[in-house]
């Protein structure tokens, strides 16, 4: 039987597919996290104004974002169609609901 690992109160396949911001990639701290209604999860690393540019981002297995952050094991549990940010790495994850309107125009939340 294959491992699972918990993010956001869900049990997930380690190579599960999810898209994580080149900053993120980088060793940047997670500080949004995007539980899309689709099923789907990013891990960003909050600044503004790069979610339209696909050179930022990076498509990988959970695993291997895992191991350079085990922190993302503290973002609390989640429904699809929220999502969680912090201000840093020390700081408590504050969750809110997606807007569908975002989605339009391209941005996360």
């Amino acid at each position: 039987m294959e491992q699972v690992v918990s993010v956001a109160g869900y049990d997930w396949a380690p190579h599960f597919g999810v898209t994580i911001c080149r900053h993120v990639f980088d060793g940047e701290p997670v500080r949004l996290f995007c539980f899309d209604s689709d099923r789907s999860i990013q891990f960003l690393c909050g600044a503004d104004n790069h979610t339209d540019n696909s050179d930022l981002a990076v498509h990988a297995g959970l695993n291997h974002l895992l191991d350079h952050h085990p922190e993302v094991g503290t973002i609390p549990d989640m429904e699809p169609g929220q999502w969680a940010e912090r201000s840093n790495e020390n700081s408590d994850w504050v969750v809110g609901q997606l807007d569908a309107d975002d989605f339009e125009k391209g941005e996360t939340r």
